[in-house]
């Protein structure tokens, strides 16, 4: 079995090929990559940059949360929330589109 780091080097490189992740459901509900992702975003600037609502943080994620967000997953419990998607302007005067992801919105607020 593959181990957390491995599983999000894989996505990750999949992402940037632009190929398809089979199976992708079966391995973020891993409490492993779970706990691996949050360690590799917690620190970044914008970690801690509201989304889509105020509460859409990932401030105060735990261990106790992440088995909670697990369970949830492998339950169908957890519900994803599509992207807001809006414009930007480009130095060339047109636009680009910019996705803003809300985190876990729904899953903190039931916290």
């Amino acid at each position: 079995m593959l181990g957390a780091s491995k599983y999000l080097e894989i996505v990750k490189k999949r992402g940037l090929e632009g190929k398809e992740l089979a199976r992708v459901h079966r391995i973020i509900r891993k409490e492993s990559v779970l706990l691996q992702a949050y360690t590799n975003i917690y620190s970044n600037k914008g970690a801690t940059t509201p989304g889509i609502s105020k509460e859409d943080v990932i401030d105060g994620m735990n261990l106790d949360r992440i088995k909670t967000l697990s369970e949830d997953l492998r339950s169908g419990k957890f519900k994803w929330k599509p992207v807001e998607r809006i414009h930007i302007p480009k130095k060339n005067g047109k636009k680009r589109h910019l996705g803003i992801i809300a985190v876990m919105t729904n899953w903190f607020k039931k916290q």
